[in-house]
């Protein structure tokens, strides 16, 4: 599995939880998981999301499965939105 570790430049709660998601859906069938303070969860989930409690300046390792993706979910996070 691969990862890398970002720091978040916007707050992904409750007003951008969905198209995070959303776009995190669309961009491959891929497993992805977000890890804060050795909690991890499906970032493909909104409840994962929620329940994670991550916010602006948090943070965050994500894990995927398929090579490539690191751009792309990097996008989806701190720029789209």
């Amino acid at each position: 599995m691969n990862s890398f570790t970002v720091t978040l430049n916007n707050d992904i709660l409750v007003k951008n939880v969905t198209k995070i998601v959303f776009g995190l859906n669309n961009l491959t069938n891929s497993s992805i998981y977000f890890e804060k303070e050795n909690r991890r969860v499906n970032a493909k989930s909104i409840l994962g999301l929620l329940s994670l409690m991550v916010g602006k300046g948090d943070k965050i390792t994500v894990y995927y499965t398929e090579n490539g993706l690191e751009d792309k979910i990097k996008n989806i996070l701190l720029n789209e939105y």
